[in-house]
């Protein structure tokens, strides 16, 4: 299947109108006007086309975005490329049957026009108003816009408009930024001195007699069937399982990759699944349904194998919503597949001031 690649760097079709109006750390709401016809922008409120990039964002950083809606038949819609830009997604792609995958690392949304059926955050869902193509374009009503995104951004439902608020927290750096910048010690990464596999790594044996190889192969049928339970094999060599981990260093990067015997790809979050399933741990699809999975640890207590979540900056994107994930390796590093800073399955380290920032939670799915 070809796709259509596309970093969100495109122009925008449509105008975006911004008003000196604070955050004012305001809540998600409906109000229910999803359904009025109106098309007509606030008395006083211009269009502000935003051109190829975030520059007149960007001098506007602590203002709100209104949206004007799109009057078509008896409904009105939001175009799906617009709320994409403006969350700075880094991938949007385009498939033959038309349908758009979005994300940062992996893929969180799905939509396909005249379809109620999407993913939403990684996981199946069934929408209800379906994607619309108008003059060419994906539009999505302002009620799909607050199912889709209420987790990813801070906004309103306005009669006319869908209004965005900006994030709170500083916009930072990249990974492969040549400099770091300071951050507080507070959120410094440390390494748990009781981890049972810290030093050199081991080879080690998997199972240590038939009977742990059959109590595992058990909880293994267990977690197949539920694919939401917890792992529980506890037998895992964790120095084993990143010695795998590290025979896929150089395999490329590729958005949404397809299983990886059939694509020679991974991206975040299907290396993860791939790694850990080799040692009977079934982990769901994406970043974001496997950082549900597990027991949350402290940034200060990581051991070898625990998962790091990470989220992916934006100026009006939420800080909380999980976009990356890696596996720590101990002394303060972690091995993940990324596109910076070179491409592909690479080892990185948490200590720069980017990991730290970003850094969301820590998980423990086996021990």
């Amino acid at each position: 299947m070809q796709s259509c690649w596309k970093t969100i760097t495109a122009v925008l079709a449509v105008s975006l109108a911004v008003t000196a109006c604070g955050t004012g750390g305001a809540n998600v709401q409906n109000n229910g006007n999803a359904g009025a016809s109106q098309n007509n922008l606030p008395d006083g409120v211009q269009p502000l086309s935003l051109g190829g990039g975030y520059g007149m964002l960007a001098n506007n950083a602590q203002q709100p975005v209104r949206i004007p809606y799109v009057a078509h038949g008896n409904k009105k819609y939001v175009p799906l490329d617009t709320i994409v830009e403006l969350l700075e997604y880094e991938k949007y792609e385009t498939e033959e049957d038309g349908s758009r995958e979005i994300g940062d690392k992996d893929v969180l949304f799905r939509l396909t026009p005249d379809s109620l059926d999407a993913l939403n955050g990684g996981d199946p869902v069934r929408l209800a108003e379906a994607p619309k193509v108008i003059d060419g374009k994906m539009m999505i009503t302002p009620s799909t816009a607050a199912d889709l995104f209420a987790e990813d951004m801070v906004f309103d439902v306005g009669e006319n408009e869908l209004i965005v608020y900006p994030s709170n927290t500083t916009i930072i750096g990249r990974d492969n930024d040549d400099s770091d910048f300071a951050v507080d010690e507070s959120l410094d990464f440390a390494d748990d001195p009781n981890d049972p596999f810290k030093g050199d790594e081991d080879e080690g044996v998997f199972f240590n007699s038939p009977d742990e190889a059959e109590a595992a192969l058990e909880a293994l049928e267990a977690v197949a069937n539920d694919p939401e339970a917890q792992a529980v094999l506890k037998n895992i060599n964790m120095n084993r399982l990143i010695s795998t981990a590290k025979q896929y260093l150089g395999v490329r990067y590729d958005f949404g990759a397809k299983p990886y015997p059939r694509s020679n790809a991974f991206d975040c979050s299907s290396y993860t699944q791939y790694v850990y399933g080799k040692f009977g741990i079934n982990l769901p699809r994406t970043a974001r349904a496997q950082g549900r999975m597990g027991q949350t640890v402290s940034r200060k207590n990581l051991r070898k194998g625990d998962l790091l979540f990470f989220y992916v900056p934006g100026r009006f994107k939420s800080n909380k919503v999980v976009g990356h994930v890696g596996i720590y390796i101990g002394n303060r590093k972690m091995i993940h597949a990324n596109t910076e800073p070179k491409d592909g399955v690479q080892i990185r380290s948490i200590d720069r001031a980017f990991w730290k920032k970003t850094f969301i939670k820590a998980k423990r799915i086996a021990y």
